[in-house]
């Protein structure tokens, strides 16, 4: 199994696919729910899934005027959704996870008096991701 590095990660949002500048890492989290089914009787808990989800982050440097940084501050003041996010594991390869509507939970801005200004966001999942 080949190793992938993270270096060559990336996220583009919208359907023009812009890359959100200066990031420098990102997760994607998925989550599954599941309603306990077990019955009088029975030795084992047993469950059926139900409802999937996912969640993610990410991070990085602040550009407050880099075009993909200030999309993320304007959709989350305005409540709107992100039409297309697509997560990449590495851009050369094409392993690409891509969201069809997300939405924007929230950012954050920190400002170190002795190192570079940085910028985050967290989303959530709206629909299913495909994989490819």
């Amino acid at each position: 199994m080949a190793q992938l590095y993270g270096k060559n990660g990336a996220i583009a949002i919208g359907a023009a696919a812009s890359t959100i500048a200066y990031l420098d890492s990102w997760t994607l989290n998925f989550t599954g729910d599941k309603d306990e089914v077990t019955a009088f009787g029975q030795d084992f808990h047993t469950f059926l899934p139900t409802l999937q989800g996912a969640t993610g982050s990410a991070s990085g440097k602040s550009d407050p005027v880099a075009s993909g940084q200030t999309s993320i501050r304007t959709m989350f003041c305005s409540g709107a959704s992100v039409t297309t996010v697509a997560l990449w594991l590495t851009e050369s390869s094409g392993l690409v996870f891509t969201c069809s509507s997300v939405l924007i939970d929230g950012f954050s801005l920190g400002v170190p008096v002795a190192n570079v200004q940085t910028f985050s966001f967290s989303f959530t999942v709206n629909a299913r991701p495909s994989h490819s």
